[in-house]
């Protein structure tokens, strides 16, 4: 059995390379069909290619019996997973004559679903409705800006001046929320009291 899993995962430095082949010999059919980028559409399955080796790391390291815990490895796995995919949604993006708000949506799709678990594991960490803040922010706001960009983008005053809120009224503001939070945290502040009081008596 431990063979058979051993191979599954081998499986794709097989099936990607030959995915990267398809897309490699159809080039001239997706600028023809106004494809954005084949390139990027390349370098989002490589993306994979290496989510995959961080994952046999991972399971390697834990002698291949799945056990659900977050290192490092586990962290990489995810990281060049969703940067893969999202390489590969936008490469697949069509060119000037479409809609660029419906073809960025498995990105936002994507995005949703990772901030929808970041802000779940922050309430777990912090216990206060105030963390809804963060994706507020950072993703409600953020697209606000970045939609209001699109209709001015030709407007020499707003497109740099939405371009700068969306970032520091939307993503920025949102991290800094969750790091003054992090940092006030009673909870966190109780958990390191008894580790200095214990370190002072030493």
């Amino acid at each position: 059995m431990k063979a058979l899993l051993i191979g599954t995962h081998l499986f794709t430095f097989l099936l990607v390379p030959g995915t990267m082949y398809v897309f490699y010999d159809k080039v001239e059919q997706l600028h023809a069909d106004r494809a954005r980028s084949p390139f990027v559409v390349l370098l989002g399955l490589s993306l994979i290619m290496v989510k995959i080796m961080s994952e046999i790391g991972w399971h390697i390291e834990q002698d291949w019996y799945y056990k659900e815990e977050y290192n490092i490895l586990n962290m990489g796995f995810y990281f060049f997973l969703c940067s893969g995919l999202s390489a590969w949604a936008f490469g697949l993006r069509l060119n000037a004559g479409s809609d660029a708000i419906h073809t960025k949506v498995p990105i936002y799709i994507e995005m949703s679903a990772i901030l929808v678990a970041l802000t779940y594991r922050f309430w777990q960490l912090l216990r206060t409705p105030k963390v809804l803040l963060f994706p507020f922010f950072s993703v409600g706001v953020n697209l606000f800006f970045i939609s209001l960009l699109d209709k001015h983008q030709h407007d020499a005053f707003l497109n740099p001046l939405f371009h700068m809120l969306h970032d520091a009224a939307g993503t920025e503001l949102g991290i800094f929320i969750i790091a003054v939070l992090t940092y006030t945290s009673p909870l966190l502040a109780d958990a390191a009291a008894p580790q200095t009081s214990n370190i002072k008596t030493q």
